[in-house]
């Protein structure tokens, strides 16, 4: 069985979905998809759901003519800084924050189309505010209502609980054994260093002063990974 597809229709679907009052709705879809994707992990669902959304966004605006080449590729730049940012400096934000401007500049121009005129400028700068704005009321909202909601704690998609010390989550075992233990400092500890402990040699840090290597050192507190020492006296 073969399916015949009216091009005129599907002409009719691209037009519609590149249409200035369906942009905000695609991008604040997308990319609050893809920042709840990253802050609450949603094995996929919130992310696949953005990019999605940002797809259809930015293939309706190729098809009719309005984002080209350029867009095109301050889209990719963009993303790959962004991945950059997350995978290889997590923390510096250069790349990020360049990414970023790279994404909306690319949203920009395909709202603008070609050519752009004064007035598509103007146009593209009130749909890009309204999705900012959309955005963060968005991500606000989701922020105090998702948590909450036992629909997804049930399903898997949201942690339910808070893995604290108080509800007796430890990232590592109580070495209770090391307490008052005695050792040698390895390195300097500016804090933090290494020495060796009955006979193991542990990630220690220091109470407070610097201790230079070679110090005899006791063990005052073990809090899991974390071992503080002292000199001995």
């Amino acid at each position: 069985m073969i399916l015949l597809v009216d091009p005129g229709m599907i002409d009719a679907i691209v037009r519609f979905l590149a249409e200035p009052w369906v942009a905000p709705v695609l991008l604040t879809v997308g990319i609050l998809g893809v920042l709840v994707e990253v802050k609450a992990f949603t094995h996929g669902l919130a992310g696949a759901l953005g990019i999605l959304a940002l797809a259809v966004f930015f293939g309706s605006h190729f098809l009719v003519g309005a984002a080209g080449g350029l867009e095109l590729a301050l889209l990719a730049a963009g993303v790959v800084l962004v991945v950059i940012e997350g995978v290889a400096f997590p923390g510096m934000g250069a790349f990020g924050l360049i990414g970023g401007l790279a994404i909306l500049g690319s949203i920009f121009l395909s709202l603008a189309g070609h050519p752009a005129t004064p007035g598509s400028y103007s146009q593209a700068a009130g749909i890009l505010g309204t999705t900012l704005v959309a955005v963060m009321v968005s991500a606000w909202a989701l922020a105090r209502t998702l948590p909450g909601s036992s629909r997804l704690r049930r399903s898997g998609v949201m942690l339910g609980e808070a893995t604290s010390r108080e509800a007796g989550y430890i990232s590592a075992p109580t070495r209770d054994d090391l307490l008052g233990a005695g050792g040698v400092a390895l390195t300097d500890l500016r804090p933090a260093g290494a020495a060796e402990v009955a006979g193991e040699r542990l990630d220690v840090v220091a109470d407070g002063k610097f201790i230079s290597a070679g110090t005899r050192i006791t063990v005052v507190r073990s809090d899991g990974y974390r071992h503080v020492v002292q000199p001995e006296e």
